[in-house]
């Protein structure tokens, strides 16, 4: 379990943060001390399923499919990446 200052010293990268989730769970992280970057698209952002005037993470408008190295600077991976595992077809 996370103690108080393990939380404070996290850094999160949340994409998606305009979506179902990230509209919940970006602010959520903030409130409990935790830095929260955001990316997104866009395509919601117009339409926000939340506008509850909560602080929102600071937030950049990039496809996930157009993610660099260089984005992905000052983030460390948490745990391994996961394996692709393919299934036979049906």
């Amino acid at each position: 379990m996370l103690t108080k200052p393990d939380v404070a010293k996290m850094r999160v990268l949340v994409t998606g943060v305009d979506g179902y989730i990230g509209a919940v769970l970006g602010p959520r992280l903030l409130e409990h001390g935790v830095e929260v970057v955001g990316m997104d698209c866009g395509f919601y952002r117009e339409g926000w399923l939340y506008n509850d005037a909560r602080p929102r993470p600071l937030t950049f408008t990039k496809d996930i499919r157009r993610i660099t190295p260089t984005d992905l600077e000052g983030f460390r991976r948490s745990r391994p990446p996961c394996r692709t595992v393919e299934r036979p077809a049906r």
